[in-house]
């Protein structure tokens, strides 16, 4: 009768360590899950570089703007806004008027670094001044609704935006009037045209 008694503790001891190497497997995934989501979220809200700073700076052509906003936006809106100011600004070509007969450029590479007569053509040089207006007016704004009512100091909080949605918003309405969809506003969703922008679309 002991044979069976010793056997069953056996199995007992096995069963227990399985037990406990199964939930020591449980709680270490389960950290390394957690860990990815925090970095990735982490990620989205880290602090914008100076160098996307500096450049937007140079679009808007308004350093202190590009730096006052920076402080609302997350790494993400920030990367899409400047993005947005090269396409826009920086590479804008009038095609309204210009027409597809003209000589546009036909590379991605000519087109980011623009090069070529139909960024220099008098209409394309109004229409990039318009879109910096406009660029301008969206920084603005984030900065505006970052002022607190009862008009004391303003501080950094990247994560607003994240919150009431201004800074998303903003963006994608400002994308969708710059290629003439505007109707698309109430559609477009911020993640579908920062990868638009990243794909230079």
């Amino acid at each position: 009768s002991s044979l069976p008694s010793r056997r069953l503790q056996q199995l007992r001891c096995m069963l227990t360590h399985c037990l406990q190497a199964f939930i020591a497997t449980m709680v270490v995934g389960h950290a390394q899950l957690h860990s990815k989501v925090t970095a990735s979220a982490q990620a989205g809200h880290a602090a914008v570089p100076m160098e996307t700073i500096s450049a937007l700076g140079a679009l808007l052509e308004n350093q202190s703007l590009a730096t006052g906003v920076a402080a609302h936006l997350r790494a993400d809106e920030a990367d899409a806004l400047l993005a947005l100011g090269n396409q826009a600004i920086r590479s804008g070509i009038d095609y309204a008027t210009l027409g597809l007969g003209w000589d546009h450029p036909q590379t991605r590479l000519d087109y980011r670094q623009a090069r070529g007569a139909s960024f220099t053509h008098v209409a394309s040089v109004r229409r990039q001044a318009r879109s910096r207006e406009a660029l301008v007016a969206l920084c603005e704004k984030i900065v505006a609704a970052a002022m607190p009512a009862d008009g004391g100091a303003m501080r950094a909080d990247p994560e607003g935006s994240t919150r009431n949605g201004l800074a998303e918003k903003l963006i994608v309405d400002t994308f969708c009037a710059e290629i003439g969809a505007e109707r698309l506003c109430a559609s477009a969703v911020f993640s579908a045209v920062a990868a638009a922008l990243a794909a230079e679309l």
